[in-house]
């Protein structure tokens, strides 16, 4: 769900005023009032700066998934939508980029890689790494992504978008952060 800010250091100023933000939004096409709003929808009260990082995101990463996850839906072809919510505490990276591969390697509580454990962050749930290599498995083998106790995981359709969401508890949501896929494909 976040997983600009890995790379937000890397791409914007440390700080940053609406004035600037919208400037940055106009170099690259947007219309800064309407950009600026979807993600005040997803984001209530952000600065304009972690608004901007949110669009990292979805410009990095979520927007091409939304497009091959439509794309393969509207063909027939099952297909189906997770996105990691949990954040870690470590320099307010939230749920950043890769951090579900500590779960679902398993490095996240391994005492053999602390670096892992720490970018996993506190209070990591031990039971979300079993959860997801077993949907994986099952997907694997039979075609079909379950894990026993485990919401059942709904292929994707764009009517209503079924996404599970990986975190301590796990859950299907329809249409996740909608306001901003709208944004980004419905205008």
């Amino acid at each position: 769900r976040h997983e600009g800010t890995l790379f937000a250091d890397m791409i914007l100023p440390p700080e940053m005023t609406a004035g600037e933000a919208a400037e940055m939004l106009r170099a690259e096409g947007c219309d800064p009032d309407r950009t600026l709003a979807a993600y005040e929808r997803f984001a209530p009260g952000a600065d304009p700066r972690r608004k901007l990082v949110y669009l990292l995101t979805d410009t990095m990463f979520r927007n091409s998934m939304v497009r091959i996850l439509e794309a393969a839906a509207n063909a027939g072809s099952p297909c189906w939508s997770w996105m990691c919510t949990w954040e870690t505490d470590i320099a307010d990276l939230r749920s950043t980029h890769a951090v579900e591969l500590m779960f679902l390697w398993g490095w996240g509580h391994d005492p053999a890689m602390p670096a892992m454990v720490r970018f996993t962050g506190k209070g990591a749930p031990g039971d979300l790494g079993p959860a997801m290599r077993e949907y994986w498995v099952n997907f694997a083998r039979t075609g079909v992504p379950s894990a026993a106790g485990e919401p059942e995981w709904a292929p994707y359709d764009t009517s209503r978008r079924p996404v599970l969401v990986l975190d301590a508890e796990r859950r299907m949501e329809h249409d996740l952060d909608g306001a901003v896929r709208e944004h980004w494909f419905d205008a």
